[in-house]
């Protein structure tokens, strides 16, 4: 949807430089990477090297279907205060190249990057999850509806 994404690119080039906070769900987090300098798998099934699993599935979209890894130290895992937690997944696009602004937050078994933020922003964070889409009270939800909405306070 080119005039989708160039109406997206033109927003992120209005609010990025202010420092507002910056929160990107799915394709949110995708153009993110992009728009700093990262690339895609366009098809994660046709491109990825790795032993990729489903990142589609059946459940519905409440359903927290796969673990992910979170990594020590980034602000996800301080906040969940665990190393793995459960989200749902519903894409075949994927960050590849990791933008130089981002760093990995969690990654899936297979490696495919599930959530990023930039260290040198006020916060600019990205999952490659649904957090809005599971259950009322999901914590790892909650950990990054959390995390905005202070930012924005």
């Amino acid at each position: 949807e080119p005039e989708r994404d160039s109406a997206e690119e033109a927003l992120f080039d209005a609010i990025y430089p202010t420092g507002r906070p910056i929160l990107g769900i799915c394709k949110g987090m995708q153009v993110l990477n992009v728009f700093l300098g990262g690339t895609l798998y366009q098809d994660i099934a046709a491109q990825y090297l790795g032993n990729a699993m489903l990142h589609t599935q059946a459940a519905g979209r409440n359903v927290a279907t796969h673990p992910i890894t979170l990594i020590p130290g980034t602000p996800l895992h301080t906040r969940m205060g665990c190393g793995t937690v459960r989200v749902n997944t519903f894409h075949h696009q994927a960050v590849w190249e990791l933008a130089p602004a981002f760093k990995a937050m969690a990654t899936a078994e297979d490696g495919i990057i599930e959530a990023v933020w930039a260290e040198d922003h006020p916060f600019l964070w990205g999952t490659q999850f649904h957090p809005e889409a599971l259950d009322e009270g999901t914590p790892v939800s909650e950990a990054v509806f959390g995390a905005f909405v202070e930012a924005c306070r």
